[in-house]
């Protein structure tokens, strides 16, 4: 049986499988917390429990969003928990925070969940990037404890909790649960709180540092999957982009071997032409989408899209019903969808040829992210006033 260690679905066998493989490799927290042996932060106050998954965009607003609610709140216990742990996310945001409490959750099986309620005692469940799973839906529609969702299409194809406000991300999701049952009172116009956490300014520095006295292109691909990431480099190589470019290399997967440099060991010195760096870390990812000629997103979350397309530049993807929301399927001019390497590197190549379109093309994509990042400035306020009134 090959499960992942951080399977969290209902199933016993699975989950308690999960759970010796980590004890045996020293996790023993994370396999108590999978059975729902939690704990709440010290104090008399009401508790929230916020549950995220394990995508680090969700963990980030997860994070953020508890950060916020304590600060309208200082009376409300909050413990945030998730499928994996982002300790550079986690950490600077809510270390140390008084009242709050993160680790891993448990897993759906009926016995995880009714240990964590029992224990918590929470006055509302909150979860981030999906709805309730099964079986905290029907413990919660038991005990009549009310559910809030964040950028969650639902986890189940009933709807028996208190559900009190869906905050979907784009329309297909809302659809989604008024399909289920759901009000239209309790259904929310669709925002995206993630592009509050974008960072929209970026030190100039970054392409005079790569290039120094060189007028160099920079060229981003990212959530190139490992095994295809020599065709796409050859296929840069082959469109002449590499002559007076320089290529960062975003990979999905592991590398065998040490192909190119990566950006974490970069000296802050000049590269020649040619260059193709290994974008390792994402501290890195705002400079490099502010710096590029063009980017294109083979594979990423919504965090990454909505910076790549503050950077103001072209941004192409392989999927445009994933990045980030639904309407911008309609956005063709925000979001070129490219399918293959020979169809990204004859956009790049046009992108020389017409640097005003090019420029036309980056201005649509900030935009539509300063339309959406406008949206959630003023629906968070709402947000918090709700979590104030309970």
């Amino acid at each position: 049986m090959k499960e992942p260690r951080s399977y969290y679905g209902a199933s016993a066998l699975r989950a308690w499988w999960s759970g010796y493989r980590d004890r045996r490799a020293g996790r023993s927290h994370q396999a108590n917390a999978r059975w729902g042996w939690l704990r709440a932060p010290g104090g008399r106050g009401p508790a929230l429990w916020v549950q995220a998954t394990g995508e680090a965009d969700d963990v980030l607003l997860a994070a953020e969003l508890t950060r916020a609610i304590r600060e309208k709140r200082l009376d409300l216990r909050v413990i945030l928990t998730f499928e994996r742990d982002y300790p550079e996310l986690l950490d600077p945001r809510i270390g140390g925070l008084k009242g709050v409490g993160y680790g891993f959750g448990p897993c759906d099986h009926p016995r995880a969940i009714r240990r964590t309620l029992a224990r918590l005692d929470p006055l509302r469940t909150m979860t981030i990037g999906r709805g309730p799973a099964a079986n905290l839906a029907r413990q919660s529609a038991a005990r009549q404890l009310p559910a809030v969702v964040i950028a969650g299409d639902p986890a189940t194809d009933f709807l028996p909790m208190p559900l009190e406000a869906v905050y979907p991300v784009d329309e297909r999701q809302a659809r989604r649960w008024r399909q289920l049952g759901a009000e239209a009172a309790q259904v929310q116009a669709p925002v995206d709180f993630l592009t509050l956490l974008t960072t929209a300014q970026v030190d100039p520095n970054f392409r005079r540092l790569i290039c120094g006295n060189a007028e160099l292109d920079l060229w981003w691909l990212h959530g190139v999957p490992a095994m295809q990431a020599q065709h796409w480099v050859a296929a840069w190589r082959a469109a002449g982009l590499d002559r007076a470019g320089v290529l960062f290399l975003g990979l999905e997967g592991h590398l065998a071997g040490q192909a190119w440099p990566a950006l974490s060991a970069w000296t802050r010195e000049p590269v020649p032409a040619g260059s193709v760096l290994l974008v390792d870390e994402a501290k890195w990812l705002p400079a490099i989408a502010a710096a590029s000629t063009g980017a294109h997103l083979s594979r990423a979350g919504r965090g990454v899209a909505w910076q790549a397309m503050v950077g103001g530049k072209p941004v192409s993807v392989a999927d445009a019903g994933q990045y980030p929301v639904s309407h911008l399927q309609d956005a063709p001019d925000a979001l070129a969808v490219l399918p293959d390497a020979p169809a990204v590197m004859q956009a790049w190549q046009s992108y020389l040829e017409n640097p005003i379109r090019a420029r036309l093309l980056g201005d649509a994509a900030r935009r539509f992210f300063w339309e959406e990042r406008r949206k959630a400035q003023a629906r968070l306020p709402e947000l918090l006033q709700r979590v104030f009134d309970w």
